[in-house]
């Protein structure tokens, strides 16, 4: 079955353009303090897209493309896990970086979120 707007979450978006808002609310994508939550409600599988412009400027990782948002890294890393308990990733995807060694750390960091609770679910009992 293909991915409806109604099982996205739009969480820290930033500088989206008129007709970008315009789409994501008539489209019914979840966005909000419970965007997550909503948006899991009726799925068992994700795929996980972080966008790392997104993160507060004062950030150690460098960017491709900065811009102001509210996305600290505890609370990315935070998110991820929810995610990966309440569903199974089965992928994720990484943007908005540059070739930097700064990003290393701060990209696994999130990613190891994401994975040690899904190898804990694939783990059998």
């Amino acid at each position: 079955m293909p991915s409806r707007p109604t099982d996205v979450a739009l969480v820290a978006a930033r500088d989206l353009d008129p007709p970008e808002r315009e789409f994501i609310k008539e489209a019914g994508v979840h966005t909000g303090k419970h965007a997550v939550q909503r948006a899991l409600g009726e799925v068992d599988c994700v795929y996980v897209a972080v966008d790392f412009d997104v993160p507060r400027a004062r950030t150690r990782w460098r960017r491709s493309c900065p811009s102001p948002g509210d996305a600290s890294s505890p609370k990315r890393s935070a998110l991820l896990r929810t995610v990966a308990t309440e569903a199974t990733v089965i992928g994720a995807g990484f943007t908005g970086l540059v070739p930097d060694a700064k990003n290393l750390e701060p990209a696994t960091r999130l990613s190891a979120a994401l994975r040690a609770v899904t190898v804990l679910q694939a783990t059998p009992v």
